[in-house]
């Protein structure tokens, strides 16, 4: 599943929302039962972002792309000799 740009943003824009959200009601809600469940959804959602950026930046930089088309034209160039 790939859906356009502007669908993207919309998504990843609402669902930082929601983790904001979340991140507020943890802070004023202070010390509770659920703090350590809370803490690894924020720390999950975190590192799902910083994967999404990377991600995001490895498709759009074409540098990236010929880089990956390189290891991968190598990789093939290796396995035929």
């Amino acid at each position: 599943m790939n859906p356009p740009i502007k669908r993207r943003i919309v998504i990843d824009l609402t669902t930082i929302g929601i983790f904001w959200l979340l991140f507020i009601g943890f802070v004023l809600i202070g010390e509770g039962k659920y703090d350590e469940n809370i803490g690894s959804i924020i720390d999950l959602s975190l590192m799902f972002f910083t994967a999404r950026l990377v991600q995001l930046v490895a498709v759009m930089n074409p540098m990236v792309q010929e880089l990956v088309a390189f290891i991968k034209n190598r990789g093939n160039s290796e396995t035929k000799d």
